[in-house]
């Protein structure tokens, strides 16, 4: 999904050769009073594979709380000590790792409303959990050609994630990439670059995503509230007047 300036239309993604269509479900802004939000997601959305919230080994122990960086130093470190039904938390503050952090077991990832959390996410296969109130972003150099693909913010293998209330944001990358049944569900949340009324014209192209979601396989994506914005490449881009009407030609 690219969404060129801000949008809250999704479309669904093209077939390639090769790949099997994702399903992509965009929830409506305004839901029936007949049906709840509760009810709507409950009867769209998959339950979580064995997660924090319904796995057994959260029903035999009580999940720990490592808070960084009271606890942990790095994310690295965290991740590395987290074991099923931890919650890793983030205190006020921007945390940044060079190498791709994984995640192995299910878990609860939430932050303070000012936390940062600057680097690529790998969800390995047949975790699930949920992304709460955080900031994720990452940044890669503006490739060329047939230059290999770049890292996207979040990526994920077969897992089942929640996203909720957060920032998820990438520059020069996609923001989710999601492989191989992947099931993912976003509620309330900003994603694409760091783009807007403050980029100059020359520097737009460098703060935007190149995607905000790419779905291959048969993974599924369900969006709830959300916005895409600031993602795309200015060739692909319709050109548009002051106010942010499309120009026909």
């Amino acid at each position: 999904l690219a969404g060129h300036g801000a949008a809250d239309t999704m479309c669904s993604l093209p077939e390639g050769p090769g790949l099997l269509a994702p399903k992509i479900d965009v929830l409506p802004t305004c839901v029936s009073s007949r049906c709840s939000d509760k009810q709507w997601l409950s009867s769209h959305s998959k339950p979580l594979q064995d997660g924090p919230q319904n796995s057994a080994a959260s029903e035999t122990r009580r999940g720990r709380d490592i808070i960084l960086p009271d606890t942990c130093g790095t994310v690295p470190e965290a991740l590395e000590v987290a074991e099923n039904g931890d919650r890793i938390f983030f205190r006020e503050g921007s945390f940044t790792w060079e190498h791709i952090a994984v995640v192995r077991e299910h878990m609860h990832i939430a932050g303070d409303d000012k936390s940062c959390l600057l680097g690529a996410w790998l969800l390995q296969e047949d975790t699930a959990g949920l992304f709460q109130g955080v900031c994720c972003a990452s940044k890669q150099a503006k490739t060329e050609g047939n230059a290999c693909l770049p890292d996207a913010t979040v990526t994920s293998f077969s897992a089942s994630w929640i996203f909720e209330d957060c920032e998820l944001r990438a520059v020069c990358a996609p923001v989710l990439r999601l492989f191989d049944s992947a099931n993912t569900t976003l509620l309330s949340c900003n994603i694409g670059g760091v783009g807007g009324s403050e980029a100059s014209a020359a520097d737009d192209d460098l703060l935007r995503a190149t995607d905000a979601i790419v779905a291959m396989s048969s993974s599924n994506v369900l969006l709830y509230r959300c916005r895409i914005e600031d993602t795309g490449d200015a060739d692909s881009r319709p050109p548009r007047d002051l106010q942010g009407n499309i120009i026909s030609h």
